[in-house]
Order: structure tokens, then sequence, then C-alpha cells
């Protein structure tokens, strides 16, 4: 084991950077990832609600409500996707 040790510290002197990197990136697209989830939660009712019920005042606002919800998951799928790199 006391071998081992200085090429452990060797290893971990490298990792370092790119382990920091790592997180951080990680953590920026958790948010991201968090985000999407978010507007698929909220535009995709209200798009559907505006585009229908609503559709003699904000006909146009809905469908662009709609269009982001519909396509935020994808969007998530995405983000989550790029998690490991």
């Amino acid at each position: 084991m006391v071998i081992l040790a200085p090429i452990a510290m060797q290893g971990a002197r490298i990792l370092t950077p790119i382990l920091s990197r790592t997180i951080g990136n990680m953590g920026r697209l958790l948010i991201k990832a968090g985000i999407q989830a978010l507007n698929m939660i909220v535009f995709l009712p209200c798009g559907l609600v505006e585009s229908t019920i609503l559709s003699p005042w904000m006909f146009r606002l809905g469908l662009r409500h709609l269009l982001r919800g519909i396509i935020a998951p994808f969007k998530m799928v995405g983000y989550i996707l790029l998690l490991p790199l």
C-alpha cells in the first residue's frame, strides 16, 4: 500500500482540474434541465388553455406556450444526456 501512495497522489494531482470542471458543468446542466422541467410543467397546460378556451384573445400566445411546453422535455433529455461529459 505504501508503494502505491505516490502514484495515487500523482493521479489525484492530474485529475483535480478535470473533476472540478466536470462538477461545474454538471451543476450548470442540472439547473438547465430543471428549468426545462418547469417549462414543461407550466407552459404545456397554460398553452393548452390559452389556445382552446381563451382562443379569441390569446390564440397566438397559447400556441407559443404550447410549442415551448412540447419542446421542453426534449431539451431536458438533451441536457441530462450531456451530464457525463
